[in-house]
């Protein structure tokens, strides 16, 4: 690719490049999340913009994770509708938080497909949490993937 092509962009920030409007939001981790409006579509890829929830934490530093990746998405209208959102579901954090970001998203904005990722290969985390009570409002709206490389239309 050539580099005049790749554009560096900021948290917190919006960009216009021709007919893609970008909005960048703060990571909760590293790198930005972006909502993408581009042909009549609107794109999010949360990045690592999550509710991370890791055995180490103390219960301070957990409260802290909440309030900040909750005060990032709170930041946008309540039913933001959203065409295809590709959120965290990693398996590798405590049982009873590997879904707490992606069940915060699905409640708040109007997701119409969910792309889980940073599954690291277990897709069997998609299946455990379209299992869960908790999903029942937006199970049909997360997309089961089987492997890397699938491909879908939105």
């Amino acid at each position: 690719m050539a580099r005049d092509r790749i554009n560096y962009v900021g948290k917190d920030r919006e960009y216009d490049f021709d007919d893609i409007h970008v909005t960048t939001l703060t990571s909760t981790d590293s790198g930005v999340a972006f909502i993408i409006r581009t042909e009549g579509k609107t794109l999010y890829h949360a990045g690592d913009l999550n509710w991370w929830w890791w055995d180490q934490y103390t219960p301070q530093q957990a409260l802290q994770m909440e309030k900040d990746f909750k005060a990032q998405i709170d930041k946008f209208d309540k039913n933001l509708h959203i065409d295809a959102a590709f959120l965290p579901l990693d398996i590798r954090l405590k049982e009873e938080g590997f879904f707490r970001g992606f069940d915060y998203y699905m409640r708040r904005w109007d997701i119409k497909m969910a792309f889980p990722m940073h599954c690291w290969g277990r897709f069997d985390a998609i299946e455990k949490l379209k299992a869960m009570p908790v999903s029942a409002e937006y199970r049909d709206r997360v997309v089961m993937i089987h492997n890397d490389g699938e491909s879908w239309e939105v």
